[in-house]
């Protein structure tokens, strides 16, 4: 039941994030603003929360963004835990910086995706607080799919603001 999507593994293998969801929906329901929705209740949450953006026809379910870990390459991921920073928005799509102590992802703010980072002072420590990244990154359009560079001096990441190509 449920779903997962947008897995990102460290470069080491040894852990993988991905955002999961029990909840399961027509994507192609005649009422596309009402698709039929079912899944567990879980504690925080909402059962069928969603929303939608209709200029992309984007839907968002109450997902969250799990980690699962193994000891080595050869060995089977252990059982995936809900990552702490997670809300009953829709929270996906993340990567972790190269130092291991920034994780960026995209939460949707009501019908609009932000990027946000939630940090840490040593790996294996507690999150920060989520912060959302600036105006200068996110705009009334979606920003997602957030990818940071090694040195963290860039963030790539898609978008539907005017001007791109996508």
């Amino acid at each position: 039941a449920g779903w997962s999507d947008s897995a990102y593994m460290t470069p080491d293998g040894l852990t993988i994030y991905f955002a999961y969801t029990p909840y399961q929906f027509a994507f192609f329901s005649s009422d596309f603003h009402n698709p039929p929705i079912t899944g567990p209740e879980r504690v925080g949450h909402h059962k069928g929360y969603y929303s939608y953006a209709p200029n992309t026809r984007t839907m968002w379910l109450d997902n969250d963004i799990y980690m699962a870990m193994r000891t080595s390459v050869t060995s089977k991921f252990g059982t995936p835990v809900n990552m702490s920073f997670n809300t009953h928005q829709a929270d996906a799509c993340g990567m972790m910086s190269a130092d291991d102590l920034e994780f960026y992802y995209q939460r949707d703010d009501g019908g609009n995706a932000d990027i946000y980072v939630v940090k840490r002072t040593a790996p294996l420590a507690a999150w920060s607080a989520p912060e959302k990244l600036s105006s200068a990154i996110n705009s009334a359009s979606h920003e997602t799919n957030p990818h940071i560079s090694k040195d963290k001096l860039k963030l790539y990441f898609t978008s539907d603001r005017s001007g791109g190509y996508g």
